[in-house]
């Protein structure tokens, strides 16, 4: 399965965008673009929504989470911030998070920013909480009811 630099290369070429299309399509400069295709760090959030809708993918398929680009066939919305937090909590009740954190390369100290609704994962982190309850980033931020991965 491809890592989101692969996505984005791949993407890219299949539609023949050039990195400056790319950042005039979506608004982000050319530059983060670049920084994004080289690997040297992967996008907020907020941008990775802005090349999800660009693309015309789910984040999940943008992230090498599924294979296939919208599983969903409709249009996602914005994100839903507290449906994360609900989601969150639902997600781990029951389980330790000592355990999942371990595994998963997250902190405690983290989770529990996240637990008491004080800050928002990054991107990377949720990637790995999507991987670690096997569920969609696109469920866990709210954007779509279904929780299943392809």
């Amino acid at each position: 399965m491809m890592n989101f630099v692969e996505k984005v290369r791949f993407l890219s070429n299949m539609y023949d965008y050039s990195q400056t299309d790319i950042a005039n399509g979506t608004g982000i400069s050319k530059n983060q673009i670049s920084k994004y295709v080289s690997g040297i760090y992967l996008p907020t959030l907020k941008n990775a929504l802005k090349l999800s809708k660009f693309f015309d993918c789910s984040l999940d398929y943008l992230f090498g989470i599924e294979n296939i680009p919208n599983k969903y066939n409709a249009p996602l919305g914005a994100p839903n911030f507290e449906l994360f937090f609900e989601r969150l909590e639902k997600l781990t009740q029951g389980k330790s998070l000592l355990s999942i954190c371990k595994e998963f390369n997250l902190t405690r100290n983290s989770f529990y920013e996240w637990k008491y609704k004080r800050t928002f994962p990054t991107m990377e982190n949720l990637i790995k909480l999507a991987l670690a309850f096997d569920v969609s980033i696109e469920f866990l931020i709210g954007r779509t009811d279904d929780p299943k991965r392809v």
